[in-house]
């Protein structure tokens, strides 16, 4: 059985998702950098990674989860960079509270286009 099984029509979808973009440019500084483990898969305490198993093993861009959801029977209503998501690690709340701050200022900027930041959260209605 799957997720929109469970749903009540009209059933509201409320997810967050690593935004693999920027996960990926952050990697790709990193490797330009020098460091040799450039998304910190080998390091116990690592911040802003978005391919981090087991607890997360995939990363969607924004476009790319918003056309899961309707190819899976969904209709999109937002999509938006994801509030921020407390860990126990304050420092990984300062680093994610300083980019969802620049992440915000780049998306109002844009007139509202440019949607970049360290988790996206959809917004999505089950359809009939």
């Amino acid at each position: 059985m799957d997720l929109r099984e469970l749903m009540v029509e009209d059933g509201l979808l409320i997810l967050a998702v690593p935004d693999s973009r920027l996960h990926a440019l952050i990697g790709k500084i990193r490797r330009t950098l020098g460091f040799a483990d450039p998304f910190w898969m080998n390091t116990r305490k690592h911040p802003l990674v978005g391919f981090d198993p087991p607890a997360h093993l995939c990363s969607f861009e924004p476009a790319t989860i918003s056309r899961l959801a309707e190819k899976c029977g969904f209709q999109t209503l937002a999509v938006r960079n994801a509030p921020i998501m407390v860990n126990q690690d304050m420092w990984k709340n300062l680093a994610k509270t300083v980019l969802h701050a620049f992440s915000e200022c780049l998306y109002l900027a844009s007139g509202r286009k440019v949607l970049l930041g360290y988790s996206t959260v959809l917004a999505a209605r089950k359809l009939g």
